[in-house]
């Protein structure tokens, strides 16, 4: 629940600090005062869209944060443990808003965005807004709120479903998707085997290229090559004149002749004879080379063409010989999953019907659940709306289906089904006796929405997790009789969560364990909206203004309220 709520430069707030308490709390005040600030206020703090609007006239930012006490509230001690917040007995949570409209917000002390902000808010506070009865207009509401009813079991039903209902969505996308591409599969294999066998035809090996363009290289030179190797033995071995060979002979013979007269000369007669036995060698691997090299066109022919042939497919599907291999067996991979196009599309034809045969199973017994659940919550409805002065036996639920001859089979009967099963549920009123119901939102007026819609809140008290429930204004269009009704609901309300009610109504502001009053105030210059917590006399005189007067009778009335709660 809200312990305290601090709000500065909102809208005409500049200052404002509220301590509330367990039970039923109530703001009152003059029309325009600006008792609805606060509910944008903690909307705002709970993720509610925030706007550079909020922020008061002349000042920087605006802050709204409170203090909630979330001991006991295992939903939101989860989320905090999940957010990276110590769980304690009490939380912090403020946002902040420039005057550019960009805000900062924070849990526990820690950033958070506003989705973060919402799912948490969803955990402590359920907002009920001037106008959310109108949401009871929207038919596509009123099974979620039976499910809600229904408590943890029928949610896991309806999660369940909801699960099957996208896996078999799925299934039926890549159904249509296989029988949609079918002329583009046929197409698409004509190009990946022509391109696979143009790899298959050429098969090229990892670092051909490179030994077929040395050999180019040497083919096309080998007449030079030749020519080059044999003038080289003839100048190392075999030339006309005196070789190398020979004139190293007579380098060692002189040095042979000194090293018998100086032994220093030892190490140089061995590095002649090493060098002349080197040049020896090179000059016949010279002489062999110039022998086995012979012009061939024929080969040089061959070798072009193969380069040739090469150089194409990896312009077209590579730079290097790896990439064109690795293409080729990317083709054979998609072409043996296009070629079983057929077998898959049978596969998932298979998986579809075990899915529409499993979802119709938990159809049924989500729709079981339903139409046990629906008596129940007809019956404790009924019971606050006659409370309520809306009439007996008044309200109930309509659950329907619909055939559907691609839907899911359920008890014998092929049934359209979405996310939710294959139930729809609408409220229905017969506010008039001897009359049949109809539909809540083609005859209900505002006054009866509301009442309607704080029947279902206080049945759905023992349910709903948020420990604190808001109120705004939902006494509009009731008086008299129904609206101490309504304070009775209210209170009974606030004994499980705390409430947090703004009203015009006296009658229900008596019923309130704690009574703010919200009053405007000018100065000329600026208008600023206040609270304070009024007790005693001081709330005597709030609910006899509330009655119509300030008169003795009019107190006197107040004080007769505030006895009877």
């Amino acid at each position: 629940m809200i312990v305290e709520l601090r709000i500065r430069d909102f809208a005409l707030v500049d200052s404002m600090r509220m301590t509330l308490d367990p039970g039923l709390n109530v703001l009152t005040g003059e029309t325009g005062a600006g008792k609805s600030i606060i509910i944008d206020a903690v909307e705002v703090l709970l993720g509610g869209r925030a706007s550079a609007e909020y922020v008061r006239t002349g000042s920087e930012g605006a802050c709204v944060e409170a203090l909630f006490d979330v001991s006991g509230n295992a939903s939101a001690l989860s989320f905090l443990r999940d957010f990276g917040v110590q769980p304690a007995a009490t939380l912090l949570i403020s946002r902040e808003i420039s005057s550019t409209g960009r805000s900062i917000a924070r849990i526990g002390g820690r950033p958070a965005t506003a989705g973060a902000l919402k799912e948490l808010g969803f955990r402590l506070v359920d907002i009920h807004g001037q106008h959310e009865h109108q949401s009871l207009l929207r038919t596509e509401t009123h099974l979620d709120i039976l499910d809600a009813f229904g408590g943890p079991s029928v949610a896991d039903m309806r999660s369940n479903v909801a699960a099957m209902y996208s896996r078999l969505r799925s299934v039926e996308n890549d159904i249509s998707s296989l029988l949609k591409g079918e002329k583009d599969r046929a197409r698409r294999l004509d190009v990946l085997r022509y391109q696979k066998e143009e790899i298959e035809k050429v098969a090229p090996v990892p670092g051909e290229d490179e030994a077929l363009a040395e050999e180019a290289a040497i083919l096309s030179n080998a007449e030079r090559l030749k020519q080059a190797a044999l003038a080289a033995y003839s100048l190392l071995y075999d030339g006309r004149e005196t070789s190398a060979v020979d004139l190293i002979g007579f380098a060692a013979s002189e040095v042979a002749a000194g090293a018998s007269m100086d032994p220093g000369l030892s190490p140089a007669v061995d590095a002649i004879a090493g060098a002349a036995e080197a040049l020896k060698e090179a000059a016949r691997d010279l002489r062999t080379y110039a022998e086995r090299l012979e012009a061939n066109g024929e080969r040089l022919a061959e070798v072009e063409s193969r380069i040739d042939r090469i150089q194409r497919i990896k312009a077209k599907y590579g730079e290097t010989i790896e990439e064109v291999l690795a293409f080729g067996e990317e083709c054979a991979a998609e072409i043996e999953r296009l070629e079983n196009g057929e077998s898959h599309a049978a596969s998932l034809e298979r998986r579809r019907e075990e899915l529409v045969e499993s979802l119709g199973e938990a159809c049924g017994r989500l729709s079981v659940a339903r139409r046990s659940v629906a008596p129940r919550f007809e019956s404790l409805v009924n019971e606050e709306m006659e409370a309520l002065g809306v009439g007996k036996r008044a309200f109930s639920v309509d659950l329907s289906t619909e055939e559907d001859s691609p839907g899911a089979p359920v008890e014998g009967r092929l049934l359209s089904v979405g996310p939710r099963g294959v139930d729809r549920a609408e409220f229905l009123i017969a506010p008039n006796p001897g009359e049949p119901p109809k539909p809540l939102n083609r005859i209900a007026s505002g006054g009866e929405m509301s009442r309607v819609m704080l029947a279902i809140k206080s049945v759905m008290g023992d349910v709903e997790q948020a420990p604190c429930v808001i109120f705004d204004e939902i006494d509009s269009g009731i008086g008299g009789a129904t609206a101490k009704a309504v304070g009775i609901r209210l209170a009974s309300i606030g004994q499980k969560r705390q409430v947090l009610c703004v009203t015009h109504l006296a009658h229900i502001a008596a019923r309130a364990g704690s009574h703010f009053l919200v009053r405007k105030e000018s100065d000329g210059k600026t208008t600023q909206t206040r609270v304070e917590k009024v007790t005693g006399a001081a709330r005597e005189v709030e609910i006899a203004r509330m009655l119509g007067g300030s008169s003795e009778i009019a107190l006197d009335h107040a004080r007769e309220l505030l006895v009877e709660r």
